[in-house]
């Protein structure tokens, strides 16, 4: 939903409005001014965009990451097989083959440069002099702020995710290894994680690297887990992670999937439940599951309470504290069947937050999100559903009031098993990377506006997919 905005000088009337201005001068007649009022309405359920646009070549294309430079410009990651926009500067690294650094304009409408390295870039990042820290299939790198040269790599094996300090430290994920590298490159710290780690973020002012994932504790019970470790190699919290026979820790499997530092400080964290947050661990205090946490807990309706639910997989978004790990806030988030109101599944595949706290999420969906059939992009009503869809849903500080939750879907066609995999929120703009997916025999697509690339590379093969509007 976006806040419903009105301009009016004297009443609500659709185009201009002839108000008329009386003056009297001395011996002078009374006259009359008319002025025109332009009134602008906007729809309630309407997602106003700056661009909507595919990107991609004849062959597989992919969006995985993306992010903000302080200048605006927007930088995107991904693997883009023959993609080569008019006017933007190819540069090609040694050994590249498909995986490509995108540099857009702040509106996202032109692209800049196209940068291949490797077959496929996984997760990115900024510096704050926007230097471009880079992991996928050839590890991690470095690259100079317009993306025109490698200040140094590692080939460290295919990585799964990695998280770019300020001031240019990396910490990247390799199977169950955390390596943690100085900005120079040198090799600061190598840490093996136990059990199955997915994701992480870096605080460089507390030289600590924050890695969640989650735990087989018994046969039938999944523990999440949120540790912090120095650059030192020493644990220093860890939260939620609690050892079989722990009372009140639930019975439903959950999970840490994703975590960011946002730029207000505080971390974010997203979880899934194989069933609802009342019988999982996230129903409990982290550091003491004798607490209950229901006091930090915002409900604010359906979608946000999880009753009438069965072993779907929900998501749940914390804000923690940096220092210890303690929860400050959390929510549970599921969808809902439109025919029984049965709660049904979503999930977080990206998180950002502003300096006020405000956050944005990403990830996929099924049936479905509030007032789905009436959801408006850029003034076109989103079209057919099908599981998997990619939504965005953008939350205020205080976790109350949803400003924006959409999916993209084009009119006439379906996107299911097309996720939104990045979201990067930044000086009042929010930019989303998804990959479309072409099924056997599907017709899939999603809305685009005034794009860079309007239509698809390839009928059959999947498509990377960019999306810019002023949020939250």
């Amino acid at each position: 939903m976006r806040h419903l905005h009105y301009i009016l000088l004297a009443m609500l009337l659709l185009g201009f409005t002839n108000i008329p201005i009386s003056a009297q001068a001395p011996s002078a007649p009374t006259f009359q001014v008319y002025l025109p009022v332009i009134v602008r309405l906007t729809n309630a359920n309407n997602l106003e965009l700056t661009t909507a646009t595919y990107l991609g070549g004849t062959g597989a294309d992919s969006a995985n990451a993306i992010d903000i430079a302080n200048n605006g410009l927007i930088v995107m990651g991904g693997s883009l097989t023959g993609f080569s926009p008019t006017g933007a500067t190819l540069v090609t690294l040694p050994g590249a083959g498909s995986g490509a650094v995108v540099r857009l304009s702040s509106d996202g409408r032109t692209a800049l440069s196209i940068t291949r390295i490797g077959n496929s870039v996984a997760d990115l990042g900024l510096t704050s002099d926007d230097r471009i820290g880079v992991c996928g299939d050839f590890g991690v790198a470095l690259l100079n702020a317009d993306a025109s040269a490698t200040i140094w790599s590692a080939a460290i094996g295919a990585a799964s995710r990695c998280a770019i300090g300020s001031d240019g430290t990396i910490a990247v994920l390799v199977s169950k290894t955390v390596s943690i590298y100085a900005s120079d490159g040198s090799l600061i710290r190598s840490l093996t994680i136990a059990d199955n780690p997915l994701d992480l973020t870096i605080d460089t002012a507390g030289s600590q690297v924050i890695v969640v994932g989650w735990r087989q504790i018994t046969s039938t019970l999944q523990m999440p887990f949120i540790r912090a470790y120095g650059f030192d190699g020493t644990q220093r919290w860890t939260s939620y992670d609690y050892a079989a026979g722990t009372p009140n820790i639930g019975s439903a499997d959950t999970r840490a999937e994703q975590i960011a530092l946002g730029r207000d400080g505080k971390l974010y964290v997203s979880f899934s439940i194989n069933g609802g947050t009342g019988v999982s661990v996230l129903a409990r205090d982290p550091k003491n599951a004798a607490l209950s946490a229901a006091d930090r807990t915002v409900v604010t309706d359906k979608y946000t309470n999880p009753f009438n639910i069965g072993s779907v997989k929900m998501a749940w978004l914390g804000r923690f504290n940096l220092s210890n790990g303690q929860l400050e806030q959390g929510q549970s988030l599921l969808t809902r069947l439109t025919s029984n109101d049965r709660g049904n599944s979503i999930s977080i595949r990206a998180i950002a937050a502003d300096e006020q706290g405000r956050v944005v999420i990403a990830g996929d969906t099924a049936c479905c999100i509030m007032d789905r059939d009436t959801r408006q992009v850029a003034f076109t009503t989103v079209g057919g559903y099908e599981i998997g869809e990619a939504y965005v849903l953008t939350l205020s500080a205080d976790f109350r009031a949803r400003t924006a939750w959409t999916v993209f879907t084009a009119p006439g066609t379906s996107a299911g098993s097309s996720p939104a995999n990045g979201v990067a929120l930044r000086g009042g703009k929010v930019a989303m990377a998804a990959t479309l997916n072409q099924g056997t025999g599907a017709t899939r697509g999603l809305i685009t506006f005034k794009a860079l690339q309007p239509t698809l590379g390839s009928a059959t093969a999947s498509d990377g997919y960019l999306a810019v509007w002023t949020g939250p």
